[in-house]
């Protein structure tokens, strides 16, 4: 899952995914855009979002987790959507199949 290797130094070395498991315009989305100048002038390189919306964040979560957990595929964490969803149903995730990655 995203996040789950190391950070290199020359990471990242090209944009990074930043998935987002809604759809545009709510607040993870104005969250992820307001990253978005910060994480250019840091790394020099694009945060480049990508909706996956559905489920109430299951789908975009259950897509993450099939992405290689190279650190290019990563998501912000929206409680309690994560706790949640995997608790009421069968949804592609566990809550322990997420690792966690702070910049």
């Amino acid at each position: 899952m995203a996040g789950s290797t190391l950070m290199a130094d020359d990471y990242p070395s090209k944009g990074v995914n930043y998935v987002i498991p809604f759809g545009p315009g709510g607040e993870s989305d104005i969250t992820a855009r307001h990253q978005q100048p910060f994480f250019k002038k840091l790394f020099g390189q694009d945060l480049i979002i990508s909706y996956k919306p559905g489920g109430g964040g299951a789908v975009g979560w259950s897509q993450l987790n099939k992405m290689k957990g190279d650190g290019y595929n990563i998501m912000g964490i929206n409680l309690p959507h994560i706790i949640v969803k995997p608790q009421e149903k069968a949804v592609g995730f566990t809550t322990e199949d997420i690792a966690g990655v702070y910049m």
